[in-house]
This record gives C-alpha cells, sequence and structure tokens, in this order.
C-alpha cells in the first residue's frame, strides 16, 4: 500500500516540480528584460521617448541582471535627452538594436550632453544598433548663420554620450554617427573597455572627436573604426 502511494504521488510531484521550474523561468524573463516599447516607446522618430526610455532604465537599474532593450522598430526612437543614473542593483545592460536618433530643435543645443551613464557599476553598452546624434540638423543651420546666437555657443553642443562616474564597464559593437560634438566623453571612470564601437562623421562637421578621455585614471582599451 505504501508503494501504491508513493507511485501514485510521484507523477504529482513532477508536475508541481515542473510548473514551479516554469513559474520561475517565466517570472526571471520578465522581470530581467524590459523592452522600451513595453514603456510606450514609439519608433516613429516624432514622438519624444525619452520618459519611456527613463522608466525602463528605472526597471532595469533596480533588477539584478536586468536588461533594458532598444529593439529594431522599423523607424528611429527619438530621444531629446535622457540620463541614466546609478547605482543600481547589480550589472545592468544596455542593449541597442535599433536606432536612436536626438533632436534637430536647435534651442536643445545648449544641453551638454544628450545621453549620460552617471554612477553605474558593471555597465554593459552593446547591441548593433545607433545613436544618431541628428548632428546635420545644426551643421547646416550654422553655415548659413554663423552668427546666431546658437551657433556662436557651439561649444556647448550636446555630446552623444557621456560616461561619467562609471566603473566596470564595456561598451562593444555599437554605432555613433553624426554627433553635435564629441561622439563618446568618458569622465572620470575606472575600468572601462571600449571595443569595436563604429563611429562615423562627415568629413565637413565641425568638432566631432570620437572618443574623448578626461580625468579617467586607469588605461582604457579602445578597438573601434
Amino acid at each position: 500500500m505504501v508503494h501504491m502511494d508513493s507511485y501514485l504521488a510521484s507523477p504529482w510531484i513532477f508536475l508541481i516540480n515542473m510548473f514551479l521550474s516554469f513559474w520561475i523561468i517565466n517570472v526571471h524573463g520578465q522581470t530581467s528584460n524590459f523592452i522600451v516599447t513595453d514603456f510606450g516607446a514609439i519608433a516613429d522618430g516624432k514622438a519624444d521617448n525619452s520618459q519611456a526610455f527613463s522608466d525602463a532604465w528605472k526597471k532595469a537599474c533596480e533588477t539584478e541582471g536586468g536588461r533594458l532593450l532598444v529593439p529594431v522598430g522599423g523607424g528611429s526612437f527619438y530621444v531629446s535627452g535622457a540620463q541614466f543614473k546609478g547605482p543600481c542593483t547589480g550589472q545592468t545592460i544596455f542593449r541597442i538594436d535599433g536606432t536612436i536618433i536626438a533632436s534637430d530643435d536647435l534651442t536643445l543645443d545648449d544641453q551638454d550632453y544628450w545621453i549620460t551613464f552617471h554612477e553605474v557599476d558593471a555597465l554593459t553598452l552593446s547591441g548593433n544598433g545607433f545613436f544618431d546624434g541628428n548632428g546635420a540638423s545644426s551643421w547646416s543651420h550654422c553655415a548659413h548663420a554663423p552668427n546666431d546666437s546658437l551657433c556662436i555657443r557651439k561649444q556647448k553642443a550636446p555630446t552623444t554620450i557621456k560616461i561619467n562616474y562609471v566603473t566596470n564597464a564595456s561598451i562593444r559593437d555599437i554605432n555613433l554617427v553624426n554627433s553635435k560634438m564629441f561622439h563618446l566623453h568618458i569622465h572620470e571612470s575606472e575600468n572601462v573597455i571600449v571595443d569595436n564601437v563604429h563611429i562615423t562623421a562627415p568629413e565637413d562637421s565641425p568638432n566631432t572627436d570620437g572618443i574623448h578621455i578626461g580625468d579617467s585614471f586607469v588605461s582604457i582599451l579602445i578597438d573601434f573604426n
């Protein structure tokens, strides 16, 4: 009789274990990957997705191994500006496979940086997508109106990405195009690896340094084209 009870119970134990396994896997997947479109981001190149990106980052940052995902959206995700702040719970991944584009509104050129990662430890910034600084919108205007007050202040045009007070970071495979100022500024950061980053700007663009390094106290491996 005992043998029969054990035999009958074993399928139930198996099913319960399977259910728990699938539940754990499902919950893990839901809480680790945060797709910006799930937070309202629209890849139409018009709607400002800054808040959607910030909301997705907040969730990824407070989750161990959280991943913010920018998918291929059939268009560009317009972001007027964003600051992704730490500290985070653990390693945080920003994965871009689509395109994020900056504003063509010249009044926003007064901001120093377009995208900033600030005080994040164990950051991975990767993917085959594009950060498009939309620099041509500023360059063409200033070529025809060099005395415009906005153009005179061009030294303050926004850098595409600033890595600020970041430690143990990996920046790989991303594409930086058409920055209004520097493409990538690494400031007061430690243990940063920049690998296979693709930087593109027209030959007639103004001051668009590829990678600008300031006050970073460790060696930074740079491999880009």
